[in-house]
């Protein structure tokens, strides 16, 4: 008898348990801003624009590149939680992406290039399959080098 009492209370405690965890019931409205500022390559007269560039210049050529951050497998239990530069996907700790540092890096390359503007840029989001358990979260930029005459 004091087996099944004891059982009972074992089953009961771990349905118990198994309540309480947390569904995801609802997600607030909110708002997530994105600055990317381009004033210290403008000041160094250098242009990035979205636009179509209208007077005369020189055709460098295409850009494409895709930035992903690092992302280490970690055990969550003794790890514990993640700072503000980083979060958890199951047992992945992947660095927020630094945008500032992709458009640095764009720059970098469009410089080495003999470019002095990009046009038609577009910035998307992208992801890498990497592992069976991580789909890497990134960032792609496409844009036109060009020489302004």
């Amino acid at each position: 008898m004091k087996k099944n009492i004891g059982f009972t209370a074992v089953v009961f405690i771990a349905i118990f348990l198994s309540s309480c965890t947390s569904t995801l019931n609802l997600v607030n409205s909110h708002s997530d801003v994105y600055i990317i500022d381009f004033r210290p390559y403008s000041n160094k007269g250098f242009l990035f624009t979205p636009e179509k560039y209208l007077s005369e210049y020189e055709s460098i050529g295409q850009i494409d590149i895709s930035f992903y951050p690092e992302a280490l497998r970690i055990d969550p239990v003794t790890y514990g939680l993640p700072d503000k530069n980083s979060y958890l996907q199951g047992t992945w700790l992947i660095r927020k992406l630094d945008v500032d540092s992709l458009v640095n890096e764009v720059y970098k390359y469009a410089d080495h290039m003999g470019a002095d503007a990009i046009i038609n840029f577009k910035v998307s989001s992208t992801s890498k399959i990497m592992d069976v358990s991580l789909d890497l979260p990134g960032i792609s930029f496409t844009g036109f080098a060009i020489k302004r005459k």
